[in-house]
């Protein structure tokens, strides 16, 4: 099964290209994919497959379609999204499943590949909550399947310009169940999905299945915190995500001498299984790294029934202060050129 990476436009970050190395070195036998528009040279990564992707029509028109704040993260709401595109043209050129992940999601040593190959369905991903999937981690079985999606997202995208890649893969889990496989992010109790029995038992079905869970969000970012450049430089560690279907400070979680990876309480099993996937939003590096990942997990682990706790990254701290100086220059800048152009006429 290909690995697939996406990135575009800006200069890949450390925990990107830290992430693609512990993936290569973790599972040779699995070829690794990074999808781009940017120069090969600023991805000199040993043992990473490289692919181009040229800006196309279905790119210019789901920008058109798209009106989230472009200044955000260098347009961040339409990278997400064009992603679904870039993988269906990938897939043209190679056909067969390929597991999608983010950019600063783990997978572990450990991971089920065989199982999502033997899968009859066509896609498989995490569900948040009611109104959103996660492409944290997304198995697509054929490129027949990919261009579905990027058809379903040129479709949500008209009829909602302000759509995200995690309402449309919602969308498709509720419109085609057929066709889609949840990947459990975590044990469930029936009430913590009140409205929702069909997707209780299709999480307890898979979780009997896969022997173990995938993270959506809810777990990396409750024991490591959200994006500390969210709120400059701050984040808050054993923070539940707020409507979010898990409450993952209910949940028991462990670590063993087997693996480096944590495992979670199942009460249907009454056993500890492995999760099998960490979304590290707060992006901290040292986590991608093999050498170091396992003493942080296990003191989060350790620490994740204590109280929330706010940290600083000083390093955030500053890049934020630095941008927005630039941002705050360069509108002044735009003021000034205007008046200036005004006083011209006068």
């Amino acid at each position: 099964m290909n690995i697939v990476f996406v990135h575009f436009l800006s200069k890949p970050p450390k925990y990107l290209t830290l992430n693609i190395e512990r993936t290569i070195k973790l599972f040779p036998e699995h070829r690794v994919f990074l999808i781009t528009d940017l120069d090969q040279s600023n991805f000199k990564i040993k043992g990473l497959n490289y692919q181009k992707y040229k800006k196309e029509e279905n790119w210019i028109k789901l920008e058109n379609f798209l009106t989230h704040d472009k200044t955000f993260r260098r347009n961040f709401w339409f990278l997400s999204v064009v992603r679904f595109l870039a993988l269906a043209s990938f897939m043209q050129e190679k056909d067969g499943a390929i597991l999608h992940i983010e950019s600063d999601v783990m997978i572990s040593a450990d991971f089920p590949f065989e199982l999502l190959s033997d899968l009859e369905s066509e896609f498989a991903f995490p569900i948040v909550n009611e109104y959103q999937g996660i492409a944290s981690c997304l198995y697509i079985k054929n490129s027949n399947s990919a261009e579905y999606l990027r058809d379903l997202t040129l479709i949500e995208a008209e009829k909602n310009p302000k759509t995200t890649d995690m309402h449309i893969l919602r969308v498709l889990s509720k419109v085609n169940r057929d066709v889609f496989q949840i990947l459990p992010s975590a044990p469930l109790c029936k009430q913590e999905i009140v409205n929702d029995d069909e997707m209780f038992y299709e999480n307890k079905k898979a979780i009997s299945y896969f022997k173990g869970v995938f993270d959506g969000v809810d777990i990396g970012m409750f024991l490591f915190g959200q994006d500390p450049r969210n709120k400059r430089g701050f984040t808050t560690v054993r923070k539940p995500t707020p409507g979010a279907y898990l409450d993952v400070s209910k949940q028991s979680l462990t670590m063993m001498d087997n693996r480096d990876f944590p495992y979670i309480y199942d009460l249907i099993s009454q056993q500890m299984i492995p999760i099998y996937t960490l979304h590290i939003h707060c992006k901290n590096r040292d986590l991608f790294k093999l050498t170091r990942s396992r003493s942080i997990m296990s003191k989060a682990v350790d620490n994740s029934k204590n109280q929330p706790k706010t940290e600083f990254y000083f390093l955030v701290f500053v890049n934020s202060l630095k941008a927005s100086l630039v941002r705050r220059f360069k509108l002044k800048s735009k003021k000034l050129n205007v008046l200036s152009i005004k006083q011209r006429f006068v």
